[in-house]
């Protein structure tokens, strides 16, 4: 799953903050809170 990958590109893009917390704890927030965002992020990003 490119979710990892792909959390830590949008963590960078919204808040720097989630950057430092582990992949298992982006995971979950990113999960529940910006589903949506997270796709158009990985499109996005995967694009480029």
């Amino acid at each position: 799953f490119n979710a990892g990958v792909s959390v830590t590109i949008l963590v960078q893009g919204e808040t720097n903050d989630y950057e430092e917390t582990t992949t298992t704890s982006i995971t979950t927030n990113f999960t529940v809170p910006t589903s949506t965002k997270l796709e158009y992020v990985i499109v996005g990003k995967d694009t480029v």
